[in-house]
């Protein structure tokens, strides 16, 4: 059993998820005109309705140096009118910064509502960040066509100690010297706008992240959609396990199994993570099988500092 951790830096509240929409047609179709803002922010929706949904309302304008300039949660974003400055996440003392691609050609910022700016990168393809109301950024691609470009690259500006590792099951971890993990990148997904999936993978390169998104290929039905993520909460440490491991763990729940098949997984803190399993267990019994059931992935949340008590297991997307 293969358990994707993801173990959140001590007092950082940052959040980012790449996503990559590819504008409406079919393979080979290439518009005369770029998509619209009305057609990129729909292709967005669309995709993920939930990032437009929870868009955070921050005030958002072009007429200085950042677009958007807002504290949301415990995390200070920073979305600039320029691409080429990249977003900026900041909590707690510490900065993680993205670049954004292509911007030696992309254009300005521009507005789609509050909490969401776009970039058009004169290639057939427009970046749009996203502000979620929890202080994270969701970063989306819509390609228009299938002569756009299927490399997209964010160099990511990390800790001097930090670096990108490749995990075997397709996702990225953010590790410390010591090559422990402390945030991760979700394994990349992509899909049509018919639901069929579409070759998607990460590369590394230093400490850029590249997703390569096969969306040029035969059959494709735009818009294609791809969605990894990192993120870094300023509460504590987080244990995300995949949607198998969640259906294993509710068809197998007990004290006995929780302890052997996640307790491991925290380290250090796993005397407390099985003390946390017999005061807490049932009370994280309804979340595991409500995720199981939903096809959604249960996650084991400690705070830093705290006791068992407050350790807790919550019911997330994968």
């Amino acid at each position: 059993m293969m358990f994707t951790k993801k173990r959140l830096g001590a007092g950082v509240g940052l959040g980012l998820s790449l996503a990559i929409s590819v504008g409406v047609g079919s393979w080979g179709a290439v518009p005369a005109f770029a998509t619209t803002t009305d057609e990129t922010l729909n292709s967005v929706s669309a995709a993920t309705p939930e990032t437009i949904a929870n868009a955070a309302v921050v005030p958002t304008a072009v007429a200085s140096e950042n677009a958007i300039h807002s504290t949301v949660g415990r995390v200070d974003v920073t979305i600039p009118v320029d691409p080429a400055a990249g977003i900026t996440l900041d909590a707690d003392g510490r900065s993680v910064s993205i670049g954004l691609p292509f911007t030696p050609d992309a254009s300005s910022a521009k507005v789609e509502q509050e909490g969401v700016v776009s970039y058009d990168n004169n290639n057939g393809s427009t970046t749009v960040p996203v502000v979620q109301t929890d202080g994270s950024v969701q970063i989306n691609t819509v390609i228009d066509n299938a002569a756009a470009p299927t490399r997209y690259e964010y160099p990511i500006t990390l800790p001097a100690f930090a670096n990108l590792t490749a995990v075997p099951d397709g996702s990225v971890n953010i590790t410390d010297a010591a090559g422990a993990a402390f945030a991760s990148i979700a394994a990349p997904w992509a899909k049509g706008a018919n639901g069929s999936k579409v070759a998607t993978r990460y590369e590394i390169s230093g400490t850029s992240l590249i997703q390569i998104v096969e969306h040029n290929v035969r059959g494709t039905v735009y818009p294609v959609v791809a969605d990894p993520t990192v993120s870094y909460l300023w509460w504590g440490v987080a244990y995300k396990l995949s949607n198998s491991e969640t259906r294993d763990l509710a068809a197998n729940f007990g004290p006995a199994y929780f302890i052997n098949a996640v307790c491991g997984f925290t380290g250090p803190a796993a005397p407390i993570c099985a003390l946390a399993v017999n005061i807490r267990l049932w009370t994280w019994q309804k979340p595991v099988n409500d995720a199981a059931r939903q096809g959604r992935c249960a996650q084991l949340n400690y705070p830093y500092g705290s006791g068992p008590a407050l350790w807790n297991v919550t019911n997330e997307r994968c």
